[in-house]
């Protein structure tokens, strides 16, 4: 039972990195917001990765919060 957890957050994780990096990608037209400059597509996708993380309980909490400090602060 253990093991079918792990590989159910393993995929979760990596579903929620797909999805992060799409957002990261996508152009900004896409958001439907006038004068939507590159950093703020940026923590969009941050946000998004952030609610996926919480949402799906791929790594706990207060990892999803120190994850969010680190991609801030070196991207």
């Amino acid at each position: 039972m253990q093991e079918t957890v792990n590989k159910k957050k393993a995929c979760w994780l990596c579903v929620t990195a797909l999805i992060t990096v799409i957002v990261w990608n996508l152009p900004s037209g896409v958001f439907g917001i006038e004068g939507l400059t590159v950093v703020q597509q940026r923590v969009i996708a941050i946000f998004v990765m952030a609610v996926m993380l919480w949402l799906t309980e791929a790594i706990p909490a207060w990892a999803t919060s120190v994850t969010i400090i680190f991609v801030l602060l070196f991207f």
